[in-house]
């Protein structure tokens, strides 16, 4: 049951940017700060940066921290302005300090990546943990991933399980697959593979790719569960679905095996095919193999 957890990758913030655009009829002195937010957040769904940006500045300029955090994250990603980091972090240390939990945590990320700032894992767990004293829930899988490697604190598996809890116990995917490599590792806890498959279904239920896959493999090798190709491929076909390379490889195989459905060389190509496209090393050399041996046509 080795896995490693993934540090949670920074969430897609708030939606604005900062130009010269004339905020005009676009966005009317007397709409307020709520509408300003709900006009940018359609015009950055549509693609329409520029105007997004103009709402949230309009709602900044009235006080509004989560429009303050979205400019930083406008600049963060560099939609609808030149990519800066450094102006990221001024306009989310702004929001923080208005008391946006979002703000903290994208501190804490880009401490933690080094991106604008010196990299430093000490001021990363400082921000993530206002962000969580702030109610910014997702902030507890990175502070749990920190106590995990002794990233800017002493290592410790209960640390780390205490706080995946927390992000299990507010229904974070990212949180229920984490408790399940704890107990499946019997890490800060007592070693449980019912427990485990527990919190690993619960984060599949909620498509958690790396849980749907993690399962799939329980059932195609019988670890924890009565073996089962049929189960295997259902989870499989799921994370593929939601377009997994590794999945579509392990589609490859099983009908490459046979296993669990009829064998058949050409899907097992297609599935191939598809996962190398996606950047499957591996199951571009089981197609290659494939070919080699006669079984299919390139």
């Amino acid at each position: 049951m080795k896995k490693s957890i993934l540090y949670l990758l920074l969430i897609c913030l708030c939606l604005t940017v900062c130009c010269g655009t004339a905020l005009g009829e676009s966005a009317p002195d007397e709409m307020t700060v709520e509408e300003l937010n709900q006009a940018g957040k359609d015009a950055y769904g549509a693609g329409d940066y520029e105007k997004a940006m103009a709402y949230h500045l309009k709602a900044a300029e009235k006080g509004d921290a989560e429009s303050v955090c979205s400019v930083g994250s406008m600049y963060y990603y560099g939609h609808g302005v030149e990519q800066d980091f450094g102006k990221a972090l001024e306009y989310w240390r702004k929001a923080a300090g208005m008391g946006s939990g979002q703000a903290y945590y994208n501190v804490g990320f880009a401490y933690g990546a080094g991106q604008g700032v010196e990299q430093s894992y000490e001021k990363a767990m400082e921000n993530y943990l206002l962000a969580a004293e702030h109610g910014f829930a997702l902030a507890y899988c990175p502070i749990g991933n920190m106590y995990y490697y002794g990233q800017g604190v002493e290592q410790s598996y209960q640390e780390a399980l205490k706080y995946y809890q927390l992000a299990a116990d507010q229904n974070i995917p990212d949180g229920l697959y984490s408790v399940g490599v704890m107990y499946g590792h019997g890490y800060g806890t007592k070693q449980s593979d019912e427990k485990a498959l527990e919190y690993f279904q619960k984060a599949a239920e909620l498509n958690h790719v790396p849980a749907l896959m993690f399962i799939g493999q329980l059932y195609a090798e019988g670890q924890g569960v009565e073996k089962s190709y049929e189960k295997a491929m259902e989870y499989f076909q799921k994370a593929a679905e939601l377009g997994h390379a590794d999945a579509f490889e392990c589609l490859g195989d099983m009908y490459r095996a046979g296993a669990g459905v009829e064998q058949d060389y050409e899907k097992a190509a297609e599935y191939y095919r598809t996962a190398a496209e996606k950047g499957s090393q591996k199951a571009a050399e089981s197609l290659k193999t494939m070919i080699e041996e006669g079984l299919v046509s390139e």
